[in-house]
């Protein structure tokens, strides 16, 4: 819940106080969470990128340049999405 007794930042449209660090004390900030400030549009957003990435590579051959990951061996259990790097290839 939104409460400007949690966090003197709640009602306020601005980046600055979610830029300050953060400590244990502070509550967290989820944008489009749950309930009823859920975004409606959350499932267009995800649909809309992952089409328009479709439509970058399409054509071309990506290599992973990143990790060495091997088609013999199971998926790491932690591998991390976010530090998969990418070459591509015409």
């Amino acid at each position: 819940m939104r409460s400007s007794a949690t966090s003197p930042i709640a009602n306020f449209d601005s980046a600055t106080g979610m830029l300050r660090p953060r400590t244990h004390e502070d509550w967290p900030l989820v944008p489009f969470s749950g309930g009823t400030g859920i975004c409606p549009g959350r499932h267009l957003v995800l649909l809309l990128t992952s089409n328009m990435m479709a439509r970058l590579i399409e054509g071309r051959n990506l290599e992973l340049t990143s990790h060495r990951l091997l088609d013999s061996e199971p998926m790491p259990a932690l591998l991390n999405n976010y530090a998969l790097r990418f070459k591509m290839h015409s």
